[in-house]
């Protein structure tokens, strides 16, 4: 048996092959004898300090699950994005905690979270807000069972209400080349352009610098989105996930309107005079506001929707652009495995369930090729009858 250290447990590979630790924990003035088990060296202690963790943050399986939720953000908070702790506290907030926040986590089972959950589909909630409350209770009792309160999740037994997918509308290409003459010369045309010609993220678009872009090479680098945070306001954060920090090719077309960016940003100047607040955040925003700072994105997404609608098209939202950019490719046949490079996904998954939509015009060719492809001769008349 290999030892850890001087009081620090010991870990042994057991006769069936699983590892096991042997340690101690101190709480309560008292100390008590654990042991977790995994299949691998690491897995078990990684429990380990898992268990040791919790101990010394006083928490225990005895624990409401209020106090453990408490423990839980303030890690969300330290490692999630600002957006996805707020809707966990939120959603924590409004809809888990009034009613389960006083339970013991021993004491909470999927009979409790089923019979919650049909409570709250009598609220009138949708079947979509009803699954997002469920995955973050999930997530926070996965949470548990990483640090060993729980030996497994309770929320995961119970079945998530079923969510109608969502029907998005796309541009056909006649509409989105309508679009396109009709944003020309517009201040945010460039941030209209990168959402349908390459289907950037909004806080993508509006987090880009001058440095993200050469346009000499016809390249720009996309690594940092911009953010609004309660009390701070705007903040420049890094992409969602590893895969969204891409390099992508400008069109030729973008080119010049990129460059026009620097024009509105002279004019700008010319106007703010001393008030202009120069760079921001040691950055050089591309789409900057009339008195230097960033820009804002609803500022952006309000006239967005007032061009469609004087185009007679539908509303959108600019996240809309993104997914017209990711069908349209693929209407060109675009190999999906490109279609999530040039999106940032993490994986092909959300590309091809999320991103592709097929359109009306393009169902209709499909199925008219089929009946071409099928097509018999028409009987000729029998002159023997």
């Amino acid at each position: 048996m290999k030892r850890r250290g001087n009081g620090e447990g010991t870990i042994r590979q057991r006769p069936d092959g699983r590892w096991e630790a042997r340690f101690s924990i101190q709480g309560d003035g008292r100390t008590t004898l654990r042991s977790v088990y995994g299949k691998t060296r690491k897995e078990v202690q990684t429990k380990m300090r898992a268990a040791e963790l919790s101990a010394a943050r006083g928490l225990a399986a005895s624990d409401t699950l209020g106090a453990h939720v408490a423990d839980w953000l303030t890690e969300v908070k330290e490692r999630r994005e600002t957006n996805t702790y707020r809707m966990y506290s939120g959603l924590m907030k409004n809809h888990i905690l009034p009613e389960l926040g006083a339970i013991k986590l021993d004491k909470l089972t999927p009979t409790r979270i089923r019979r919650w959950l049909a409570k709250l589909q009598q609220d009138t909630l949708s079947p979509g807000t009803l699954a997002t409350i469920r995955t973050v209770l999930v997530i926070a009792l996965e949470h548990a069972v990483r640090y060993e309160l729980l030996e497994r999740n309770p929320a995961r037994l119970v079945s998530a209400p079923s969510v109608p997918k969502r029907e998005y509308t796309t541009l056909t290409p006649d509409e989105a080349r309508s679009l396109i003459l009709a944003i020309r010369g517009h201040r945010f045309e460039a941030a209209y352009l990168l959402a349908l010609l390459l289907g950037l993220r909004r806080g993508e678009i509006f987090g880009l610098s001058w440095s993200d872009i050469d346009l000499d090479a016809k390249t720009l680098r996309v690594s940092q989105q911009l953010q609004r945070e309660p009390k701070i306001g705007p903040v420049l954060k890094r992409t969602k996930t590893v895969g969204s920090v891409r390099t992508l090719p400008i069109p030729a077309n973008l080119v010049p309107v990129l460059a026009a960016r620097k024009e509105w940003e002279r004019l700008d100047r010319a106007v703010a005079g001393s008030t202009w607040k120069g760079a921001w955040d040691g950055e050089r925003l591309l789409f900057r506001s009339r008195m230097g700072g960033p820009a804002i994105p609803d500022t952006a997404l309000k006239q967005f929707r007032q061009l469609l609608d004087g185009l007679g098209l539908p509303a959108q939202r600019l996240h809309d652009l993104r997914h017209n950019c990711a069908s349209l490719l693929f209407a060109q046949g675009i190999p999906a495995r490109l279609v999530m490079e040039l999106l940032g996904h993490s994986n092909i998954g959300i590309t091809m369930n999320f991103y592709t939509h097929p359109q009306l015009h393009m169902a209709r060719e499909a199925t008219q090729g089929l009946e071409n492809y099928l097509s018999v001769p028409d009987p000729q008349p029998n002159g023997d009858r």
